[in-house]
């Protein structure tokens, strides 16, 4: 008998709360993000650093790819706090020129700096020169 109150109790409780959030908080129906259309964007990093490695691909293309997504949703979902584009821009430029520049081989790369064009670039060149 207690349990059965208890247990409408909780239902009403749910009820109410899905009400205030739906319809009060966040109204009927949110925005709707839009759909992927670069395929850049669904690829792994670990590939992605591959294909910029050997030169399928440039980072500042991913770069590039990720920036326009970011500015089609942040209005939307509002998750990016800092924009540096154009220094992520100039980091990708920079890890563009290191790898053809054919200074550092592909297979070092690859072993010691997997996620070169990937990661942040002034971090690395200057691992690399350690």
């Amino acid at each position: 008998m207690i349990m059965n109150i208890l247990n409408s109790i909780h239902r009403f409780l749910t009820l109410v709360a899905r009400f205030i959030f739906k319809y009060l908080i966040y109204g009927e129906k949110g925005k709707i993000v839009p759909p992927i259309k670069n395929l850049l964007l669904l690829e792994p990093a670990s590939v992605l650093a591959m294909k910029i490695r050997t030169q399928k691909v440039t980072s500042v293309e991913v770069v590039r790819a990720f920036i326009e997504r970011i500015k089609e949703v942040n209005p939307i979902i509002n998750c990016v706090v800092a924009e540096r584009f154009s220094d992520a821009l100039k980091e990708a430029a920079e890890a563009d020129k290191l790898i053809g520049s054919g200074t550092i081989s592909l297979e070092e790369l690859a072993r010691n700096k997997p996620f070169l064009g990937v990661q942040s670039v002034p971090k690395i060149v200057s691992q690399l020169k350690e």
